[in-house]
């Protein structure tokens, strides 16, 4: 049982990592969706833009910008791929919700 809360709690931090991130994403989405972009090419533009955030926070900004999910044990490879999943699961669905329309 607390295997299952410490990773429940993880989520829940990463999650503190990628709302900041979630309305800048929707809007790509939609605006690559208006410019008739297929799915594919819309996950990997994001994943290149996810993996320059990374980048940018890993060798530009202080080490200390991530330094509060290390204290919490949340790797960065943890935060990067989390952060790319929950971007794919919005980017479906907003594709999918736009094909309905």
């Amino acid at each position: 049982m607390n295997l299952i809360h410490n990773f429940l709690f993880r989520l829940k931090l990463s999650f503190h990592f990628y709302r900041k991130l979630i309305i800048s994403s929707a809007c790509l989405s939609l605006i690559l969706i208006f410019l008739d972009n297929i799915i594919e090419v819309i996950l990997l533009v994001k994943i290149f833009l996810i993996g320059i955030l990374f980048l940018h926070k890993h060798f530009f900004e202080s080490k200390d910008s991530l330094l509060f999910y290390k204290n919490f044990g949340i790797s960065p490879l943890f935060l990067f791929t989390y952060c790319i999943l929950t971007d794919f699961f919005l980017s479906v669905t907003i594709y999918k919700i736009s094909m309905l329309i």
